[in-house]
């Protein structure tokens, strides 16, 4: 059986140490909001990943949810926890969640409750409107430790399309 999870194999070097300011790019992250509902692509077990959260680095709350249906070759079950960290910036995000519940029946355990997890969004716009893009999603393997507060290569979400909406505002 092979199971197909959405998860970049970069190493995130720096987990755990501090996150320098600004990003790379120069500008300065900052707290904000992401709501949304997504089920993404079906060749990594069409997950269903639910995000309500806001607030920053030090102050974030709300909760998350990662659901598999349980196709052929992937797991079943469900993901969820508190968020603890959001990071913004436009319409690109990046949440630290960390599992209560890791109820998943998943062959080589990678998700145990207490560790960390990221989730990256990136709000395309209405996808109701014609000719619109359907938001990305992704998240990462599990940390055991808290990674930084900040954009993360793990979930990075350019290659996972999200049929639903989410919603990415800076506060």
């Amino acid at each position: 059986i092979v199971v197909l999870v959405p998860v970049l194999n970069v190493s995130c070097g720096g987990v755990g140490e501090e996150d320098p300011d600004p990003l790379l790019d120069g500008t300065e992250p900052r707290p904000g909001e992401v709501v949304g509902t997504g089920v993404l692509e079906a060749a990594y077990g069409s997950p269903r990943l639910e995000v309500d959260a806001r607030g920053g680095r030090d102050d974030a709350e709300g909760r998350f949810s990662i659901e598999y249906p349980g196709l052929a070759g992937h797991p079943r079950g469900r993901l969820s926890g508190p968020v603890n960290c959001v990071y913004v910036n436009a319409n690109e995000a990046f949440l630290i969640g960390q599992l209560e519940q890791a109820d998943i029946e998943d062959p080589q355990n990678r998700f145990k409750a207490g560790e960390f997890i990221v989730i990256g969004v990136l709000d395309l716009g209405d996808p109701s409107a014609a000719g619109a893009e359907p938001d990305r999603a992704n998240f990462s393997r599990t940390f055991a430790t808290k990674p930084i507060c900040g954009r993360n290569p793990t979930a990075i979400p350019d290659a996972l399309r999200a049929e639903g909406d989410f919603s990415v505002k800076e506060q």
